[in-house]
């Protein structure tokens, strides 16, 4: 075999990132998603090659062979699948304990050692428990979280500045000799699996914690102001950072990512917005998102369906409104103007899918330039089109956020709709999964609780409780 070689099942914003990464550092690359979604065609194979059906267990049949063919004795699978909340708060690991299941009960023929290296956000404890339950099998199970923001992922999967793993020896060495071979310059920390499950909590509900408080800073400050102080929060919190231990990230409030129904700022942790004049196709009919909201309002939402595509914008697809909000907005919209003339205007932070480098890759609308060419759908059909110039000018009225429904609890709570992205949040429920956890070992999480009322308290309207599929669960405790 001239070159290593891994398999990531899964390819939403972390596995696609991985897949697409690897490839480029020069490894062959085996990817898999059970609904075909794929970050970049061409950048890395999509198997079984042999077009025997797009299974698992076909999957996993095609790369153990192909393995086993070149001498290795072991295959090394990415898992990157969703492990979105339950009503009880705790984190539903169904989804990624049923694929390692079967990675240790399928048929070995050629007598593989399987190692399934776990990218998903799982309970602290979860692999230990995997790796003993898997014991007398063919499946390893090793820890590495991720750092990505949804918003970056590919470059933050490009320019990650360091790698932790956690798992059992010698198979965490094999994890390491992979990484090293795609990050040659990337600190590699080697530690207990429950350790490095838990510091992917501690960095998310730090950064949760921090945006609470950041909130209770801000709503000190308006009180003081209402009552003719002369204050001002964002001056507060530029002086307060120069002191380089607090950092310069999630102190803005509002923060960065509307989506809320009430017609006011959206505070602690939210999605996106399109202006009024965003036109949506529902299938060969057209309506300005602005009659779409009207529409919502007097009609049952799921009986109204959208055009969208899926993440990777290579199929147009059709599916149910699950909510569509507004709020007022006074500030600077982003207008993009294609090559043929369209209009495209939003708020700075809402997403968009573009191509750049010959890759999708998702953006915010202010950090999109003029090389890069944007997804279209015009009579059905997805279409690339190049950006002629873009404009920011000022902008007050209604702006609008679509969330369409999701198929399964496998599926990604990310949609192309028309030319707009809404996503999720992370916080929610990773810090919900970890207060379960502290209570379960008789630990008051009251700072954890606090930043959580706190949230509640700032975006009264609960939106998180409508992110099904991968930050919400569909089943029951």
């Amino acid at each position: 075999m001239n070159k290593n070689s891994i398999a990531v099942i899964g390819q939403g914003f972390v596995g696609g990132s991985l897949a697409t990464v690897f490839s480029e550092r020069g490894l062959e690359v085996y990817a898999f998603d059970r609904r075909e979604n794929f970050i970049a065609d061409g950048a890395h194979h999509i198997c079984p090659a042999d077009g025997a059906g797009h299974t698992l267990e076909n999957f996993v049949a095609s790369y153990d062979g192909y393995r086993a063919a070149n001498n290795q004795n072991c295959s090394i699978y990415f898992v990157c699948l969703p492990t979105p909340m339950k009503k009880d708060g705790s984190a539903d690991l169904s989804i990624v304990e049923s694929v390692l299941d079967k990675l240790s009960m399928l048929p070995n023929p050629q007598n593989i050692k399987r190692i399934a290296v776990v990218k998903s956000t799982v309970s602290p404890g979860s692999t230990e428990s995997w790796n003993k339950k898997y014991f007398l099998g063919s499946l390893s199970v090793v820890f590495s979280p991720e750092f990505l923001t949804e918003a970056n992922a590919l470059e933050d999967m490009r320019n990650q500045d360091r790698i932790i793993l956690g798992g059992p020896r010698p198979h965490i060495n094999e994890v390491r000799n992979v990484f090293q071979q795609a990050f040659p310059n990337v600190p590699i920390v080697k530690t207990s699996s429950t350790t490095a499950e838990f510091v992917k909590y501690v960095t998310n509900i730090h950064l949760a914690v921090k945006v609470s408080l950041a909130n209770e800073f801000y709503q000190i400050c308006k009180a003081l102001d209402d009552k003719g102080a002369d204050i001002d929060y964002d001056k507060v919190i530029e002086y307060a950072t120069l002191d380089k231990r607090l950092g310069k990230s999630h102190w803005q409030v509002p923060g960065p990512m509307p989506a809320d129904d009430t017609g006011l700022p959206a505070f602690g942790w939210a999605g996106s917005c399109v202006t009024e004049g965003t036109v949506v196709d529902m299938g060969g009919h057209y309506l300005t998102v602005e009659k779409l909201y009207e529409k919502a309002q007097e009609a049952i939402t799921s009986s109204i369906s959208l055009l969208s595509a899926n993440a990777n914008v290579d199929a147009v697809e059709k599916k149910n409104i699950k909510l569509v909000t507004k709020r007022h907005y006074c500030d600077d919209v982003y207008r993009f103007i294609t090559a043929e003339g369209a209009v495209i205007t939003t708020t700075p932070e809402h997403f968009f899918p573009v191509k750049r480098n010959n890759e999708v890759v998702l953006l915010r609308a202010n950090q999109i330039s003029v090389y890069d060419s944007m997804f279209m759908l015009i009579d059905g059909k997805i279409v690339i089109t190049a950006i002629d110039h873009i404009e920011i000018e000022g902008y007050e009225g209604n702006v609008y956020n679509v969330e369409l429904e999701t198929n399964d609890t496998n599926d990604d709570d990310l949609f192309w709709i028309a030319n707009g992205i809404v996503t999720h949040n992370c916080f929610i429920k990773d810090l919900n999964a970890l207060c379960h956890l502290a209570k379960q070992l008789g630990v008051d999480p009251k700072v954890m609780n606090g930043a959580w009322q706190k949230n509640l308290e700032v975006r009264p309207q609960r939106d998180w409780e409508r992110l099904k599929g991968r930050a919400v669960s569909d089943g029951d405790e």
